[in-house]
């Protein structure tokens, strides 16, 4: 089976004036699923640093992806293969920060062991493209890409554009975290890829901001096929003369 569409199973946002950690609670997570957590943390006028952590408690997320700008905002990815399913709370541990949001996704038929594959990231500042490239080539054909956009200087809110056979995710298309704070995220995916290829994550914003850009990659599980049964010569004699 091909790899499943991510599905939003849990958010938060916290707009205190200074906080160390956010949390998403009641995040259902089936077993053998890939959970997909984004995080982004914003200060002021500082860009908080690469130190996020992100944990349901008993088990520790992998960093896939972590990017910044100079509009002092920053945005990371992290996944956990959950073998056994269940109801968590997914917390990231962040630096001191003035605003910060949460989502986590599920991602049915990911591998099991290394799904994460390619990333890629950018910046800019006072522009509306959000293309940005892996460094690397695609494993396989099967796996989903995520475009993942934190904006910043945004303040009246801007509509984004999917990229080409990408699809919006919730927050979409134009959801702000703080609007006084003048920051905002943006994700997309799509399902499918160009094996031994790099792949690129792209949209639209309807006003220039500065944007951070991230593109990830999972790859899916490996199809196995069943071996096919050989038949001892007796049984082959009888299956014969039930025909």
């Amino acid at each position: 089976m091909a790899i499943g569409n991510p599905t939003q199973v849990g958010t938060n946002t916290s707009q205190v004036a200074t906080h160390t950690s956010i949390a998403a609670a009641g995040c259902v997570i089936p077993t053998n699923s890939l959970a997909v957590a984004v995080v982004l943390s914003s200060l002021t006028t500082t860009v908080p640093a690469d130190t996020i952590t992100v944990s349901d408690g008993t088990n520790t997320y992998a960093k896939d992806c972590s990017n910044s700008n100079t509009t002092a905002m920053r945005v990371s990815v992290f996944s956990f293969y959950y073998t056994a399913g269940g109801t968590f709370t997914v917390t990231a541990t962040i630096p001191s920060s003035n605003m910060s949001w949460i989502y986590v996704y599920t991602v049915a038929n990911a591998a099991a062991s290394g799904a994460f594959d390619q990333k890629g990231v950018s910046s800019t500042t006072n522009q509306t493209t959000m293309a940005v490239t892996t460094a690397g080539n695609a494993a396989q054909a099967d796996e989903v890409a995520f475009g993942i956009y934190g904006r910043g200087a945004d303040v009246t809110n801007p509509t984004t554009w999917p990229g080409a056979g990408y699809t919006m995710l919730t927050p979409a298309p134009n959801a702000d975290c703080n609007t006084t704070r003048s920051r905002g995220l943006s994700i997309e995916y799509k399902n499918g890829v160009t094996a031994g290829a790099t792949v690129t994550a792209d949209g639209t914003l309807a006003a220039a901001s500065g944007i951070v850009r991230n593109v990830v990659t999972y790859k899916g599980a490996a199809f196995t096929r069943k071996p096919r049964q050989t038949l001892a010569p007796s049984q082959a004699v009888v299956r014969a003369a039930i025909r």
